[in-house]
């Protein structure tokens, strides 16, 4: 690795600042975004797993798994 000595200068964040400005302006879209990003990734994640575990062991329609709530074995 280099040395804090021998790296290259920064970059100005100008740039950023420019943006930040601009994005200022928005603070609830972003907001409402970074919480739709949340919500999606919870329900990617966890949520649709409980429900294949509910509907595997047949705890939603109270029959063993492999039959139909009538009884009949068709799988």
């Amino acid at each position: 690795m280099a040395s804090a000595a021998n790296r290259p200068k920064g970059r100005s964040v100008k740039n950023l600042r420019m943006i930040w400005r601009f994005a200022s302006q928005y603070r609830g879209h972003i907001a409402a975004a970074a919480a739709a990003l949340v919500v999606a990734a919870a329900a990617t994640s966890g949520v649709p797993y409980a429900f294949k575990l509910i509907i595997d062991k047949g705890f939603a329609t109270g029959a063993p798994r492999g039959t139909s709530p009538a009884g009949s074995n068709i799988c």
